[in-house]
């Protein structure tokens, strides 16, 4: 069942390099989305789950025709809110998706997949939040970064 979960996440678009190490620096990862993934010549919708503050979207928005963060702490949410991003301040699940969603055509997802219990259940959300030739980029820690400064 996972092989199934991953295939229709390579068949959209998802972008995978062991050897980037963003350092989860806010400014490398938007050069990096805006260069790699945006195509300055189109506007895309872009969600990013778990986005804190909203500092990465806030730095792509130019590329794009418009952005949401969901985020469950409401600290953080209010920050994005204060940046100008549409914020929904709830947890992603599959009432939420099938609920609130539409398709879009960037899913960001950065530091978020380790501290989920069913990372196959919430694979497969991220896959519905994107439409059909929409990518979906999910970055998570790495050991190297973890081993210098610590979880």
């Amino acid at each position: 069942m996972f092989n199934h979960h991953i295939h229709s996440i390579w068949r959209q678009g998802v972008i995978v390099d062991d050897g980037l190490d963003f350092d989860n620096d806010v400014s490398s990862i938007s050069k990096f989305i805006n260069k790699k993934i945006l195509n300055k010549n189109k506007r895309y919708s872009v969600v990013e789950v778990g986005g804190y503050d909203g500092e990465l979207l806030h730095k792509i928005k130019k590329n794009t025709k418009d952005v949401l963060l969901i985020e469950p702490s409401k600290f953080a949410a209010n920050l994005a809110r204060k940046k100008g991003i549409k914020t929904l301040n709830i947890f992603l699940n599959e009432t939420n998706v099938k609920k609130y969603f539409r398709k879009f055509d960037l899913v960001i997802c950065r530091h978020v997949i380790e501290h989920i219990r069913h990372s196959k259940k919430f694979i497969k959300m991220l896959t519905n939040l994107s439409n059909e030739k929409g990518r979906i980029f999910i970055e998570t820690p790495h050991l190297s970064q973890i081993l210098l400064h610590g979880m």
